[in-house]
Order: C-alpha cells, then structure tokens, then sequence
C-alpha cells in the first residue's frame, strides 16, 4: 500500500497519533461514527421507530 506522507503526517497531527497505523485506525472509527450520526439524523427527520407522534407517550413525558 502506498501512502501520501505528507498527507498522514496532517492526519497524525490532527489525530494525535504517532504512528500511521493509529490514524488510519482512528480515521476508519471517525468514518464509521458520522455514518452512524447521518443514519441517526435521518431516523430522526423521517420520524422513523419513535413515539413523538404517540399522545399518550408524550403526554406522560410533561411533569404536570
């Protein structure tokens, strides 16, 4: 595999990492993280496996 130096040596800095096989790792964990935030904040504008729309569920959320 063929890696730009100057390139890991940003992603290293950035990361705090000291070595490439850190950042890679760190970086493939970043990808799959904001992967799970876009399905979540897609889940959430679609409404999608939530009670928000449920009165009686809301309602028993609301101190009274």
């Amino acid at each position: 595999m063929i890696v730009d130096g100057r390139l890991s040596e940003q992603v290293r800095d950035l990361f705090g990492t000291s070595s490439l096989e850190e950042a890679v790792d760190h970086a493939l964990r970043e990808v799959l993280c904001r992967d799970a935030r876009s399905r979540e904040v897609e889940a959430l504008a679609r409404m999608e496996g939530l009670d928000l729309s449920d009165e009686q569920v809301m309602a028993r959320c609301w101190r009274q």
